[in-house]
């Protein structure tokens, strides 16, 4: 077997083992519920599927997700004391190391109802995942990814939180190249131009935000805006094949019924 094929087949079986989590986490996602208790939950499904979480042990981080509510961004650590209430949003991020090779995704769920400014957020930051991913093919660049996310957002009169991208992925956790949810140079700088090839592996993720401060407190791992406004992020991880691209952890469609309820 190819070295290609084999990480295509440990990234595709750990994909379908991540993607299937996330649905399996949304009866907890409910007034009430502590973000400890989704990360307990979730460190046990994957030890159940015979894997390693990816996180755990990741630059000395302790949990197996990270868990971020509202303003929260991306890797806030899981609380006990953090309780969730109608009308949230929370973001769980998770990877999975099966057979060598990393996947990782995040979904930004809906607690109850939410407003509708909060809804058109999820909307345009999955909107903006599905146009990064499009254009995924042999000898596209990072920078024509970022382009894609980026205008995508435009489109929903939205921005990225900047600090936080995408990353390569596959043995490691975090691989090159970074693949920013925005455009840093019009002539696209040098890591912008990295081509992507076929057996490449990435994981897009938009950081999204409401508006308009890029301003960001970070206390540890944990992160949240500055001046308190929302932030979505919906990441799945897409390999390069001969025929364009495959999605390795498919939650799109899950996440168009949390968003259609």
């Amino acid at each position: 077997m190819s070295n290609y094929q084999q990480k295509l087949n440990a990234m595709r079986e750990g994909g379908q083992c991540l993607a299937g989590l996330f649905v399996a986490i949304r009866p907890l996602i409910k007034a009430g519920m502590s973000t400890a208790e989704i990360d307990k939950f979730i460190h046990k499904e994957i030890v159940s599927f015979g894997d390693t979480p990816s996180f755990l042990g990741f630059d000395g981080y302790g949990y197996a997700s990270c868990v971020s509510v509202n303003e929260e961004i991306v890797h806030n650590t899981p609380k006990a004391d953090k309780i969730l209430k109608d009308g949230d949003i929370v973001t769980v991020d998770v990877g999975i190391k099966h057979d060598g090779y990393h996947t990782d995704a995040a979904v930004t769920y809906p607690v109850g109802e939410v407003d509708s400014r909060v809804l058109n957020l999820l909307r345009g930051t999955l909107s903006a995942l599905e146009a990064g991913t499009a254009v995924l093919k042999p000898r596209v660049t990072a920078g024509e990814i970022s382009k894609a996310i980026e205008d995508e957002l435009s489109n929903h009169k939205l921005k990225p939180v900047r600090q936080f991208t995408g990353h390569g992925i596959g043995g490691k956790l975090h691989e090159p190249p970074l693949i920013l949810n925005f455009v840093a140079s019009k002539d696209f700088d040098e890591n912008e131009k990295e081509i992507l090839e076929i057996g490449d592996a990435v994981a897009l993720e938009p950081v999204v935000r409401i508006g308009d401060s890029d301003e960001v407190v970070t206390n540890g791992w944990d992160t949240k805006t500055k001046d308190g406004a929302p932030v979505a992020h919906y990441e799945h991880t897409v390999i390069i094949t001969e025929e364009g691209h495959e999605v390795l952890v498919p939650i799109t469609d899950f996440v168009k019924t949390l968003l259609s309820s």
